[in-house]
């Protein structure tokens, strides 16, 4: 490989690593099992760019231990994330397809703490009109 092919594959896999180990931990929050699967896929094209580096002439192997160790990160990283999110869609998936074929979304926001029925309440003027949705 000439200097500018590694340079470029050198870039290529760092790209991916971080790729990988940044999106891992977001698909927690935004994007779930889709964001996780890509950050999953990102970590083995890294890995396998990386196997082809590896056996190149003329590369560092101080570069390739770094690449390698960045890349087992964002492996480990991106598999745990697909895991959780996994799990997490595993559980909530039946009490989503039943909410949505029902029309009925309070258990929603019960899951996320709120409860409607205090919110009408309040919107009636009873006692509970001092309570704020941000409470």
């Amino acid at each position: 490989m000439n200097d500018d092919m590694t340079t470029s594959q050198i870039r290529s896999i760092q790209t991916l690593g971080s790729v990988a180990i940044i999106a891992s931990p977001v698909s927690l929050v935004f994007g779930g099992m889709l964001l996780s699967t890509v950050a999953l896929i990102c970590a083995l094209v890294g890995r396998s760019k990386l196997k082809v580096l590896s056996v190149a002439e003329g590369v560092s192997a101080e570069i390739v231990q770094t690449l390698r160790r960045q890349n087992k990160v964002a492996l480990i990283v991106s598999i745990t994330a697909l895991i959780i999110n996994a799990v997490f869609f595993a559980f909530t998936f039946n009490m989503l397809m039943q909410m949505m074929q029902s029309g009925d979304y309070t258990q929603l926001s019960q899951m996320f703490g709120l409860d409607p029925n205090a919110a009408n309440d309040a919107a009636n003027g009873d006692a509970a009109a001092d309570i704020s949705v941000w409470d």
